[in-house]
């Protein structure tokens, strides 16, 4: 549990674990329709974003949210994206040179 503070250091409330968890939820699109597919890359180098958003949009995939975690040694890079055709943007990923799998 944390406590929320006013400016005058007055305990307003309280974020709990559940409070986080729901947050982390909204923010990876679970709740949302779609496909989520998986990036996997041990590569940290700028424009990976950039290069898988634009390879996406040139094949008229929607991308609705991302989210990197860092576990160890790889990068895995979720994605969010509109309509049911993950093998689409798993063909798309992988033409990059990308490892990848479904979670959908």
């Amino acid at each position: 549990v944390l406590p929320v503070l006013n400016e005058a250091d007055e305990i307003i409330g309280i974020i709990t674990h559940k409070d986080i968890f729901k947050a982390l939820i909204e923010l990876t699109g679970y709740k949302n329709e779609g496909s989520r597919i998986v990036v996997v890359t041990s590569e940290d180098r700028l424009g990976i974003i950039a290069q898988i958003s634009k390879a996406l949009a040139d094949h008229q995939i929607n991308l609705t949210h991302i989210f990197v975690n860092r576990p160890e040694n790889v990068i895995e890079i979720t994605l969010q994206t509109t309509g049911p055709n993950s093998k689409n943007t798993q063909q798309v990923l992988e033409d990059l040179a990308y490892k990848t799998y479904d979670i959908t």
